[in-house]
């Protein structure tokens, strides 16, 4: 048995807890699995067991991925931004008050977001 999983870039983390000291609420919603997600949201400092910090999304398809969007504005964010590269991130990019893609993703997720980034570390 053996595993594999994405690797946490430095701009990632960096990205996240600038936006944190912002006092901006930062989650993840993915389509991996449960675990590795989780391992990601914590890489990140994501989800650190405050109640109003669950914001760990997990084996999300399109519809998924857009009701975390619409449940991020139920739950009082003023606004929302979304960063995706994925096919099935292009409805939640567009449903975003702010989509962000990452440049390499596909071009679905280039053409649903209002802005394309070279890469993580240029979005706080």
């Amino acid at each position: 048995i053996f595993e594999l999983s994405d690797e946490i870039s430095e701009d990632a983390v960096r990205a996240v807890s600038q936006l944190r000291e912002l006092g901006l609420r930062v989650g993840v919603v993915s389509g991996d699995r449960r675990v590795a997600v989780e391992s990601i949201a914590h890489k990140l400092g994501i989800n650190d067991g405050a109640a109003d910090d669950q914001w760990v999304w997990f084996e999300q398809e399109v519809a998924g991925k857009l009701v975390a969007v619409q449940t991020a504005r139920s739950r009082g964010a003023a606004s929302v931004l979304f960063v995706g590269d994925g096919v099935n991130d292009a409805a939640a990019l567009t449903a975003a008050d702010v989509g962000v893609a990452v440049r390499h993703g596909a071009d679905v997720a280039l053409d649903s977001a209002d802005c394309v980034v070279h890469s993580v570390s240029a979005i706080p």
